[in-house]
């Protein structure tokens, strides 16, 4: 009987290491996407607060490129969040539960897509707010 029970108890101390560990390489993750989430946002606020000046300053043409921009890099943000957590969860629930309910790296790969992609986004928003305020 004393066996099982630290058997039980070095498993449990095993599960509660693997969760710590899952909770420390996920929450980086989700840091990362919610930079991107607050950066795509705050462009996109900068961007619409311009547009209420438009009419008195007509130099700030092709403003609607970096909007889009922003807008995509937002999305993709949003969809890799989702992803990331979700991936999470199911990464979770194989643990406690000792069981396969399913891949968490089927949807890792989706999710770092769609950072990749808000990252792209948003590095090429600065790029072309870089170059139409340079001549300024």
């Amino acid at each position: 009987m004393t066996d099982t029970k630290s058997l039980e108890a070095t498993s449990l101390e095993h599960k509660k290491f693997q969760l710590e560990y899952l909770r420390d390489h996920w929450d980086q993750h989700i840091k990362n996407i919610n930079y991107l989430l607050i950066a795509h946002s705050a462009t996109l606020v900068g961007c619409l607060s311009t547009l209420k000046d438009y009419n008195a300053t007509p130099q700030l043409k092709g403003i609607g490129v970096l909007i889009l921009i922003s807008c995509i890099g937002l999305i993709s943000a949003a969809i890799a969040h989702g992803l990331i957590s979700y991936s999470r969860s199911i990464q979770q629930n194989e643990i406690v539960h000792s069981t396969a309910l399913g891949s968490a790296d089927e949807v890792v790969n989706p999710s770092l897509i769609a950072m990749l992609l808000s990252l792209i986004c948003f590095l090429s928003s600065l790029v072309i707010v870089a170059y139409r305020f340079s001549f300024l």
